[in-house]
């Protein structure tokens, strides 16, 4: 080979090698470059951040079908129906007329409202001898849209019904609403816990109303608190007698439903009671012969007793409530309203204050409107009520005395 070609080859080897070094030298110098770097860094704008996190979870995606332009934009069906529950529910007394026309709606025509506030959360449970619903729908009817009223929406003096939306309104306003029992052709119980810090409701809850005549010689509910008494009472109005509703405490609606039940085979004292309206969710209830059975029961049917509260009502000591139309006939009346005393009567009270006597009908009246929320204190606490509490009105002083034996074996 000749001696200049050999000098070529080792010259091109060199010239690689020494190419491959400065490569390495240059890599480590960029790297130096880069660790020592303080220049900050870019960050995304506030826009291009909200606009990314949109787009993985697509929370506006969710909520709008179509961007329009100039601030409008087209919401999608689930984030309008969602407003619209929030509107459609504006207190609790909103949620049990909703239930009430359910019931109705799935053919009940026996309804137990069973109430009672603790900790600033009402519970509600609807007992009602409807069509049922199979177990595999318990959690499907609270999703809107879902009814079986396809050819059959009604409206009636709250506006339509069938659309399919009364639970899932009342789902979506509550902290908790979910079937506690039911079975096609069995009946329903549907309980539903409402924070009345989210919801309100009407501050007097134990003032029962009145009937009153208007103009057209009809019987109707007068003035007073817009209560849960006075909903169920204008329900069972609207139906003209088609149906009867129970409003009561947990443990009054227990002895209602016993006694009820009892009356339609001749024992009780509800003798209008219709011969269909045994539903075979409330078997247990009525079967049961002790406190811990029957505290059992009301727990499956999403009823709170104590087992104590369970003894007294098979002993007979917490008394049934007749239907609420029948309450509302029957309760005291007073011979004159607050409207109808005159301003010569105020003046004549506050001259002769020693020589008052408040009449039987409106001690009769006070002592009722008391005894729903003394009933549940005495429930929460184990009490019972040992004798009928004492009434006097002395010097301006109004003076109320209860007797209460307290359990201590519970």
């Amino acid at each position: 080979m000749p001696q200049n070609a050999d000098k070529t080859r080792h010259g091109a080897k060199a010239a690689d090698a020494a190419k491959a070094v400065n490569t390495v030298k240059n890599a480590k110098a960029a790297k130096a470059v880069k660790a020592n770097d303080k220049t900050p860094k870019k960050k995304a704008s506030p826009e291009s951040l909200s606009a990314f996190v949109d787009k993985i979870t697509g929370s506006n995606t969710q909520r709008i079908s179509e961007a329009l332009g100039e601030g409008f934009v087209r919401l999608k069906l689930g984030e309008a129906e969602k407003r619209q529950a929030l509107q459609d529910i504006r207190c609790t007394e909103d949620a049990v007329i909703e239930m009430l026309r359910n019931s109705r709606d799935a053919g009940a025509n026996v309804i137990f409202v069973a109430t009672h506030k603790a900790d600033n959360f009402r519970y509600l449970t609807i007992l009602d001898n409807g069509e049922g619903i199979p177990a595999s729908f318990h959690k499907t009817i609270f999703e809107p849209r879902v009814t079986t009223k396809l050819d059959s929406a009604s409206i009636d003096e709250w506006g339509i019904h069938g659309r399919g939306m009364a639970l899932f309104s009342i789902s979506a306003n509550a902290d908790l609403a979910e079937v506690s029992a039911s079975a096609k052709g069995e009946g329903s119980a549907i309980k539903v816990l409402i924070n009345l810090e989210n919801l309100g409701e009407v501050k007097d809850q134990s003032t029962l109303p009145d009937f009153v005549t208007d103009e057209g010689s009809e019987k109707i509910l007068g003035p007073g608190p817009n209560n849960i008494y006075k909903t169920c009472g204008s329900f069972a109005l609207s139906e003209g007698g088609d149906s009867l509703t129970f409003v009561g405490s947990d443990a009054e609606i227990v002895s209602s439903v016993r006694a009820f039940f009892s009356s339609s085979k001749g024992k009780g004292r509800f003798p209008d009671a219709p011969s269909e309206s045994r539903f075979g969710i409330l078997t247990p209830l009525m079967d049961a012969q002790d406190g811990e059975a029957l505290a059992k029961a009301a727990d499956f049917l999403g009823l709170s007793i104590s087992e104590r509260n369970a003894q007294r009502i098979l002993a007979g000591e917490v008394k049934p409530v007749p239907d609420i139309l029948r309450r509302i006939k029957n309760k005291p009346k007073t011979k004159k309203t607050k409207s109808a005393v005159s301003n010569q009567a105020l003046l004549d009270i506050a001259r002769n204050k020693r020589k008052i006597k408040i009449t039987d009908e409106d001690r009769d009246q006070i002592l009722e409107a008391l005894s729903q929320d003394l009933l549940e204190f005495s429930e929460r606490y184990y009490m019972r009520q040992t004798r009928d509490p004492k009434f006097a009105f002395r010097n301006g002083h109004l003076r109320l005395d209860y007797y209460f034996d307290i359990d201590t074996d519970v």
